[in-house]
């Protein structure tokens, strides 16, 4: 209880920086409105992020490194009068090597969401969303002698289907509520779905509930932006079972083609830990750009 508390905690921070970013937004409120365009709206944006050190007899100690990271974000839009189809992936993956160790994984996620949009009644809509989180290879603990595997590509998997109302404010701020389905699926490794109250093995476990997911998109200045993401998912039960998931990443483009980013993580699922999980990453590199429809 006490971790979930702290999840939702920061959470409730996160909400309180929305509020300061308003008096923002209400001033691109009134700049004067576009007629709206309908069609595709599509957008990609990729980068490739290189850290290396070298040494030989450097007096003052130090082992060589390498570590490199691939991301790419893309959105397809299908946007009309009366409804769109939203369709949004990102990947990522990254090595790390630190002298004579053999490389290790530093970065590893699919994440990919469909989404069909009623247009209502302005902000107003209703969705029906389906979503998918894996990763693409083996993820290990490490001793000074020994590595374990302890996950691979779909172990686990993360499915969740939702449905319900939608509101989305000045295209900045998009935030729905509804009725899910969840299913972790992880066959050969069953630690992230098996259920310790049962005698069996369960490889895939399925729950039911309510997910409310909010996405912030605030452009800081013309080379910052901020991007985070709050997906919370309650299967009824208590509030130590609500999962939560809060992504967040400042990009600052440094010079054409250069940027750099600060990704900030935080999870809570008791099923797989019952402490809070964060992970942070800082890296500058090369960024590559296609279209104008990226969030």
């Amino acid at each position: 209880m006490k971790h979930a508390r702290t999840a939702l905690g920061i959470i409730m921070l996160s909400a309180v920086l929305l509020a300061a970013a308003a008096p923002g937004m209400a001033r691109a409120q009134d700049e004067a409105e576009t007629p709206p365009t309908y069609g595709w709206k599509n957008g990609f944006l990729g980068g490739f992020k290189l850290t290396q050190a070298g040494f030989s007899n450097w007096a003052a100690g130090g082992e060589n490194s390498l570590a490199w990271q691939l991301t790419s974000t893309g959105r397809f839009l299908y946007d009309q009068e009366s409804y769109d189809w939203s369709n949004w992936f990102k990947l990522g993956y990254g090595m790390t090597k630190t002298g004579d160790e053999d490389s290790r994984k530093s970065v590893d996620e699919i994440k990919l969401e469909s989404m069909f949009d009623a247009k209502l009644n302005g902000p107003l809509g209703a969705y029906a969303a389906f979503n998918w989180e894996t990763q693409f290879a083996k993820g290990y603990t490490y001793t000074d002698t020994s590595r374990t595997a302890v996950s691979d590509f779909m172990n686990p998997g993360y499915f969740t289907e939702s449905i319900g109302m939608r509101y989305t404010y000045l295209e900045v701020v998009a935030t729905r509520i509804g009725f899910a389905a969840k299913q972790t699926v992880a066959h050969n490794y069953p630690a992230f779905s098996d259920d310790p109250d049962t005698p069996e093995i369960e490889n895939v476990r399925a729950e039911y509930g309510a997910e409310w997911v909010t996405d912030f998109n605030y452009e800081v200045s013309k080379t910052l932006v901020y991007l985070t993401r709050v997906n919370i998912f309650s299967n009824m039960k208590g509030l130590d079972e609500t999962d939560v998931k809060w992504d967040n990443t400042f990009a600052a483009a440094v010079a054409p083609f250069v940027d750099v980013t600060f990704d900030f993580n935080l999870v809570y699922d008791r099923d797989v830990s019952t402490a809070v999980q964060i992970k942070e990453a800082l890296a500058i590199g090369l960024i590559f750009k296609l279209g104008t429809e990226v969030e």
